[in-house]
C-alpha cells in the first residue's frame, strides 16, 4: 500500500522496489504501469459498461 499511497495521497514516484520485483508482481497481475485517464473518459466507460450489465 505504502507503494502508491502516503498520508498526502497518491505519490508520484514509486517505492523502493527492484525492477525485478515489480515485473514480478504485474506478472501476477498486481501490479500495473500508470494508466492515464481523465475523469470524464473514466465516467464514459463506466457509463457504457453500466449499460451491458444485467440487473440480475
Amino acid at each position: 500500500m505504502s507503494t502508491y499511497w502516503s498520508a498526502s495521497g497518491w505519490k508520484q514516484e514509486r517505492g523502493p522496489l527492484s525492477g525485478e520485483d515489480v515485473e514480478f508482481a504485474k506478472s501476477k497481475g498486481l501490479m500495473f504501469d500508470p494508466i492515464p485517464i481523465t475523469h470524464d473518459e473514466i465516467v464514459s466507460r463506466l457509463h457504457e459498461l453500466h449499460l451491458q450489465v444485467a440487473k440480475k
